[in-house]
């Protein structure tokens, strides 16, 4: 993680405040320094199911059940420390679940050759998982004083604005990721048709859907509640609606 050797406090707890710097005589902003200060645990249940290919079907099951928690919210990357306060660390303010902390994922696929069809394959996936925990917090002050905007609001049920249709509500836990975003749920199919030409040639045909139940899969929303128009309003999608792609292949 990422240390603030030129760490800064702010005048008062006001938004607009200066923040005078340690050492402003010779730097005017952060000057920060890669150390060994962040940490993570993973802790899961797997459980998969497969069904090898024969009498024309096969199938894979596969859930995983799973806590990640730590200091840091995304484990394998290199973040700034928020909690930092003049020369004290405060790392211990920032455990929590990590924000690639998924609860619960599923997946299942598989294939099955149509009987009396000549060659028609219909397969298929679906994959659904826990949303991802973020932090909501108000910028509108700055309780400690650090510089940072990093001070998780207190444990309780937010929503978004009443009148937005699109208004997201959740319970906060008063701590660091403290709250968790919208699961995705995505089912895709194919169905595929090969025909066997003369001289050993082959004309295959696959129309893929995407995303055949038309589920919206929104990212999460904003959790500053300072800004009031988008606080915890689902406003984005990570996946595309439903979608249809027809491909030729032939080989020779």
């Amino acid at each position: 993680m990422r240390k603030d050797l030129n760490p800064g406090l702010r005048a008062t707890t006001a938004r607009t405040a200066t923040v005078n710097r340690v050492d402003a005589a010779n730097f005017t902003a952060q000057v920060l320094e890669i150390g060994n200060y962040g940490w993570s645990n993973f802790d899961s249940m797997q459980f998969s199911l497969n069904k090898r290919y024969s009498h024309g079907y096969n199938y894979r099951v596969a859930y995983t059940l799973s806590r990640t928690y730590g200091n840091t919210a995304n484990p394998g990357n290199i973040e700034t420390i928020t909690t930092q306060l003049l020369d004290q660390l405060n790392l211990e303010q920032g455990e929590a679940r990590t924000a690639q902390d998924r609860p619960h994922v599923l997946s299942v696929g598989g294939s099955l050759e149509v009987p009396h069809t000549g060659g028609l394959v219909v397969s298929g996936g679906l994959a659904f998982q826990s949303g991802a925990p973020f932090t909501l917090t108000d910028s509108t002050t700055d309780p400690n004083r650090n510089g940072q905007f990093e001070e998780p609001l207190v444990a309780g049920t937010y929503s978004g604005p009443t009148s937005n249709a699109d208004s997201f509500t959740v319970e906060n836990d008063g701590l660091f990721r403290g709250v968790r975003g919208p699961s995705s749920f995505l089912a895709n199919t194919r169905f595929g048709y090969r025909f066997k030409l003369p001289g050993g040639k082959l004309l295959q045909a696959h129309l893929d859907i995407f995303n055949v139940t038309n589920h919206a899969n929104f990212n999460n929303p904003n959790g500053d509640r300072r800004d009031t128009a988008t606080f915890l309003i689902l406003r984005s999608v990570s996946a595309p609606t439903r979608t249809a792609q027809f491909n030729i292949k032939y080989t020779f």
